[in-house]
């Protein structure tokens, strides 16, 4: 209890301790430099105090124009009644800089004070600088500007170089002045007068040799006095052509012999003649005078010299000959490489050999042979097949019996061909025959045991190229059997010339079969025979192929066939999808075309149709996209339905009055269709199409058949 009354004492002296405290009151005083920087700051200054300033003495910075002294507060420091600041207040003074004037070699000449920005005025005598053997030198201003003013500063003469004259005095041998100069340092005199003499004294001549001193570089002022050379009285000895030409020009002491020092002297020959050097018309002895001396001549006939090149420029001899004369050429014959393509003769020269008038050149000609060789066909075994003698460059064919090579019991083998080509010959030549082994194959004896048919060994892989050999065991091989390579890999077929069909599927979606020789012998290719060949662009089908069957070559990117003249049957869809054909002409020996003929051939631009045919049966020209026009014959009788069904580009046809029967759908979808002219007569189109004629041209811009007799509107 004691003790809390104690706490409660002393918490009630404190409370009245500090109710007397808050009856003072303080202030702030800060003093501030002109910038607004804290100079320095009076935190608790009583109330009505006077605060007193305790900082360093105020600066402020010094700028290239002025230097400021610190000059008080700007107001009166009064007793503090409130948080106050007092920036300090400076006097400024403008900046005086120092102008130094040097001479050219850095010596003082004058110390200048300027305000900021001010000019300085040199007012000293103007500086000099020394003189050199080359330059005096003029003052003409200061390095730099005297105006602005805005720091120290220093300034140099400058001086502009005058470069110094020289006189130089010409004199002769005795004194005289021949010419005066005035030149500048360095450069050289040069004397132009007339050159200085000195008289003969009677047995010596004087001439001039130059000065006793040198002309160039002039440093100083000078005297140069001729000098001259003591000679020997001289004699000028002037050798001249027969022409009057100088070929030479000496001079000789006076009694002595002139020696004549230049080219033998010539002179040109005539036409006709040549001349020699003899000798000088007067002596060369003892010359006492200044003379002159001719050459003298002797003429002799001409010779000419006639150079025989051979054809490649290269000299063979050289011939002398008599002007007029006939030159007669020593050497050997001219002769000229024989070349892979000719053997040559020296036939000649290019010009005649007589009346040589001028120096010239007679080239050798030659005649050319053509070159032949040799080109040999050997078998397998090396025996000679047929030699041919060819001319360089043309090429050889070979014309005798198809090479052949015996069959064993166990393969056939197939001419494929020579091992090199023979064409452009240029070398003799030996070619071999070339056979395929056929072990791929199997053999199946016919029903009256004369013959084999070929199939694929099953056994043994196939290799790109296959070849159906001519015979087998002793008999021939005459067919391919059904399906034999159906869907191989195999790219080309060679098939010899004993084969006399190509069963069904034989070759049915062989999709790299890109190569196939059909020979003369083969007369039926049967149905689906080469359906699917889809890499198979180009085929030959010989004339004596008779038959072709049904979808034989269905898909195939084929684009042009010839159809043999004597083809007696063409099946179903036989070229049925062969997008890429871009003609085909049917034989008169075909008279129906069967369905689905070129159904699909989107390429098929142009079809002449046999002039027998009578039958077009249904779907035959499908979706030929591209033919623009179809031309009947007089013979047609039957057109079946959906026969030109989508055909686009097709804008008019014509039918022939024979024409009875046009199935429904016919020309439908054709859709450049525009013009049908029948013709026969409204009724017998009428019976050709029955009830359905709105149905045949269908999805077409046709309006109105025109018929002989009249229109029927659509």
């Amino acid at each position: 209890m004691v003790q809390k009354k104690f706490f409660f004492a002393l918490l009630v002296l404190t409370m009245a301790c500090s109710l007397t405290s808050c009856g003072e009151k303080y202030y702030t005083i800060r003093f501030l430099n002109d910038d607004g920087s804290l100079l320095f700051e009076a935190d608790k200054v009583l109330e009505n105090a006077t605060p007193e300033y305790q900082g360093n003495i105020p600066l402020k910075a010094k700028t290239d124009h002025y230097s400021y002294t610190f000059k008080g507060w700007d107001k009166e420091i009064g007793p503090a009644t409130e948080n106050s600041e007092y920036t300090a207040v400076y006097e400024s003074a403008v900046n005086q800089y120092d102008v130094r004037f040097l001479n050219y070699d850095d010596s003082l000449v004058d110390t200048i004070s300027v305000p900021y920005d001010g000019t300085a005025f040199f007012c000293e005598k103007t500086p000099t600088k020394p003189s050199t053997d080359q330059y005096t030198y003029t003052f003409t201003d200061w390095n730099g500007s005297l105006e602005h003013i805005k720091s120290d500063c220093v300034r140099k003469a400058v001086y502009q170089e005058n470069v110094r004259e020289y006189t130089v005095d010409y004199r002769n041998y005795d004194g005289t002045i021949l010419d005066t100069q005035t030149i500048e340092y360095g450069h050289n005199a040069r004397y132009s007068k007339d050159l200085p003499t000195k008289p003969d004294d009677g047995t010596h001549t004087f001439t001039f040799i130059g000065w006793d001193f040198s002309e160039t570089n002039i440093t100083n002022d000078m005297a140069l006095t001729a000098v001259f050379k003591d000679m020997l009285k001289q004699f000028i000895v002037i050798f001249n052509n027969d022409d009057g030409k100088m070929l030479y020009r000496t001079t000789t002491d006076a009694g002595s012999s002139a020696t004549y020092l230049g080219s033998t002297p010539t002179k040109p020959s005539t036409e006709r003649l040549d001349y020699v050097f003899t000798d000088w018309d007067k002596e060369l002895t003892n010359i006492l005078a200044d003379t002159v001396v001719t050459a003298q001549y002797e003429s002799t006939p001409k010779t000419l010299y006639v150079s025989f090149k051979n054809d490649d420029g290269s000299l063979l001899q050289t011939e002398k000959v008599k002007y007029g004369e006939t030159v007669i050429y020593s050497g050997s014959t001219p002769s000229k490489d024989k070349t892979a393509q000719y053997t040559y003769f020296f036939a000649g020269w290019d010009k005649a050999l007589s009346n040589i008038t001028v120096d010239c050149e007679r080239w050798a000609t030659f005649s050319e042979t053509i070159n032949k060789y040799t080109v040999q066909f050997v078998n397998y075994d090396g025996s000679l097949l047929q030699k041919i003698e060819i001319n360089y460059g043309s090429s050889a064919e070979y014309s005798g019996a198809k090479p052949e090579k015996p069959s064993d019991n166990v393969y056939g083998y197939v001419f494929t061909g020579w091992d090199k080509e023979t064409v452009s010959i240029t070398d003799d030549l030996i070619v071999t025959a070339q056979f395929s082994k056929t072990d791929y194959l199997t053999y199946v004896l016919s029903s009256d045991k004369t013959y084999y048919v070929a199939y694929r060994n099953n056994e043994v892989t196939l290799p790109e190229t296959i070849a159906i050999p001519s015979s087998y065991s002793g008999l021939p091989v005459k067919e391919i059997g059904g399906s034999a390579f159906k869907e191989t890999a195999i790219k080309n077929v060679f098939i010899s010339d004993s084969v006399v069909k190509i069963g069904e599927n034989a070759f049915l979606d062989c999709s790299s079969l890109s190569s196939v020789n059909i020979p003369t012998s083969v007369t039926t290719i049967g149905n689906i025979a080469f359906h699917g060949c889809s890499s198979l662009e180009t085929i030959d089908i010989p004339s004596s192929v008779t038959s072709i069957g049904n979808d034989a070559f269905h898909g195939c990117p084929i684009k042009n066939i010839t159809l043999p003249d004597h083809l007696s049957f063409l099946g179903d869809g036989a070229f049925s999808w062969c997008s890429s054909l871009l003609s085909i002409t049917i034989p008169s020996s075909i008279s129906i075309l069967k369905c689905y003929m070129f159904q699909g051939c989107t390429s098929l631009s142009s079809v002449i149709l046999s002039p027998n045919l009578t039958t077009i049966e249904e779907y035959a020209f499908e979706n030929c996209l591209s033919l623009p026009q179809i031309i009947f014959p007089s013979a047609l009788n039957m057109i079946g339905y959906n026969a030109f069904y989508g055909c686009s580009l097709l804008e008019s046809v014509s039918f022939p009055f024979s024409v009875s029967s046009i199935g429904d759908a016919a020309f439908s979808d054709c859709s450049a269709l525009s013009s049908v002219i029948f013709a026969g007569t409204i009724s017998s189109f009428y019976i050709a199409t029955g009830s359905g004629i709105s149905g045949i041209f269908a999805s077409s811009k046709v309006q109105f058949i025109q018929c002989s007799d009249g229109n029927i509107t659509l």
